[in-house]
């Protein structure tokens, strides 16, 4: 298992440049281990700048040590993703995994 505490933004090389952009569903996983109660770690998730979910709070989703997927598609990305998750409560940003799935069979493995 693996996470990232403090994480509030990173960039995934996806494309050479010359890769035309292609497009992706990005799933983003969750689970909080620690004992804050709802309210504590609240943040956005913005992917390639936009944003794309607004005050995700784990534990008041499904409580602590529960998994969460979060699923985004059709992000479209020229070269690289970018993934910010901006702190909205008392404790940082929490991610445990990403996962990446190509919508286009042209895209670069």
């Amino acid at each position: 298992s693996s996470g990232a505490r403090g994480l509030t933004r990173f960039e995934l090389p996806l494309l050479g440049k010359d890769d035309p952009p292609s497009r992706y569903t990005i799933k983003l996983h969750f689970v909080e281990l620690d004992p804050h109660p709802a309210g504590e770690r609240v943040f956005d998730i913005q992917l390639q700048g936009a944003v794309v979910e607004r005050g995700l709070d784990i534990t008041a989703e499904v409580g602590r040590g529960a998994a969460l997927v979060r699923t985004f598609r059709g992000i479209e990305v020229n070269g690289r993703l970018q993934v910010e998750l901006v702190p909205r409560g008392t404790q940082p940003p929490l991610l445990c995994g990403v996962e990446v799935i190509s919508e286009d069979d042209t895209a670069a493995p």
